[in-house]
């Protein structure tokens, strides 16, 4: 019963705190010229989850999203140059797209965190257990509680209504979305698992617009 208390209250504290994505850089770095010679603000991408998945992980650090899509972006070398920017960027004016022009942007990629889900299934493990392995994971050890049956775990990432403008002209050079999902069994090491599995949507997800945007040929304004 103790147990059950200490999981209510971790529930209670965890749900003010900003989960923030991240996820290592395993392939190569590229060495390749950059496959779009172009200088790229990348904007956090607003929270648009529903209210389910919002109940299960409230909040999500957008900047530190923003901050492992650069990463991703530089270590493929898929622009010239990428730089995050701010939130204030996420959907942007005119005006602000003049200003990304004055400061030497030639486009910004904008969008939305419309999905992402942890879960599992067939073990004792609570919501409770999983959000707080993806926050501080060394808090739940003791509580751990999984039962020596297979079960069923992953997650889902989903980024949509993704954007790459042309700045200043506003012309959208590509749009589309990008998924990253994951489904796997196990049957010990789940609390890891389950926090491996928020990395690897993640990095699924991330993946997916880089392909797309390798694959599309991109053509801009001249100065």
């Amino acid at each position: 019963m103790k147990c059950f208390y200490l999981i209510g209250l971790m529930i209670l504290l965890l749900s003010a705190c900003a989960y923030s994505p991240h996820y290592s850089l395993d392939e190569p770095y590229q060495l390749n010229p950059p496959i779009h010679m172009l200088r790229v603000a990348v904007a956090p991408f607003p929270d648009k989850r529903n209210d389910s998945e919002m109940k299960v992980m409230r909040s999500i650090n957008e900047d530190a999203l923003a901050a492992m899509i650069v990463k991703h972006f530089k270590h493929v070398n898929l622009f010239a140059h990428q730089e995050a920017v701010g939130i204030e960027f996420a959907n942007p004016s005119i005006d602000q797209l003049l200003t990304l022009k004055v400061s030497g942007y030639n486009a910004i990629l904008t969008g939305e965190l419309a999905n992402f889900i942890i879960y599992q299934t067939g073990s004792r493990m609570t919501v409770g257990a999983a959000i707080a392995v993806l926050l501080v994971p060394i808090l739940v050890l003791p509580i751990a509680a999984v039962s020596s049956s297979e079960v069923l775990y992953g997650g889902v990432m989903k980024f949509s209504s993704l954007k790459l403008v042309e700045v200043p002209s506003g012309r959208i050079l590509w749009q589309g979305e990008a998924n990253g999902q994951v489904n796997k069994r196990a049957s010990s090491g789940l609390m890891g698992r389950m926090k491996e599995s928020s990395e690897e949507v993640f990095r699924l997800a991330v993946l997916s617009i880089i392909d797309q945007l390798r694959s599309t040929q991109v053509q801009f304004s001249s100065p």
